[in-house]
């Protein structure tokens, strides 16, 4: 019960009144893979600069590892980045993509940010989208290659 109650309480669901934004981030990351919890952390932390500098590069690629894992938090986090340097057009189509996959997963920030950017065009950033798809790297994990495929394939349609 209680974890759902944070799950609620995280994805917009009920209202988190007397919830610090430090509980509610630990109530996001408690419901991910212990793997996908440390990477979580250290992101948020290198984000917001808890406990260190803020270095938005390093918390930008470690959202997208967790991405890769499947996190949704991630996914909507590291769109959020992407829109945040919405002068390049390429980082609007990207943030959207992100968007998307997370929102088509439950999350609903990321549902309700599909609405802002209006963008219909998919495109994964770099660091989920560099390799060759006719030779996938065993080492990616296997939800980042679904991804990636689910993408490709709703291309062509």
């Amino acid at each position: 019960m209680w974890v759902l109650l944070f799950f609620a309480m995280s994805y917009g669901t009920l209202p988190a009144q007397g919830v610090t934004a430090q509980e509610k981030e630990a109530a996001i990351i408690s419901l991910e893979a212990p793997r996908v919890q440390t990477i979580l952390k250290l992101a948020m932390a290198a984000e917001n600069g808890r406990g260190q500098s803020r270095n938005l590069k390093q918390a930008a690629s470690l959202y997208c590892e967790a991405a890769g894992y499947g996190s949704l938090e991630a996914q909507y986090r590291l769109g959020k980045m992407f829109l945040a340097e919405s002068a390049n057009p390429d980082n609007i189509r990207i943030a959207a993509t992100l968007f998307r996959i997370a929102a088509n997963g439950g999350h609903e920030g990321a549902q309700s940010m599909i609405l802002e950017t209006k963008e219909q065009a998919e495109q994964l950033p770099d660091c989920l989208a560099d390799f060759d798809s006719t030779q996938p790297d065993q080492n990616l994990p296997k939800v980042k290659l679904k991804l990636i495929h689910k993408l490709a394939q709703h291309r062509h349609h």
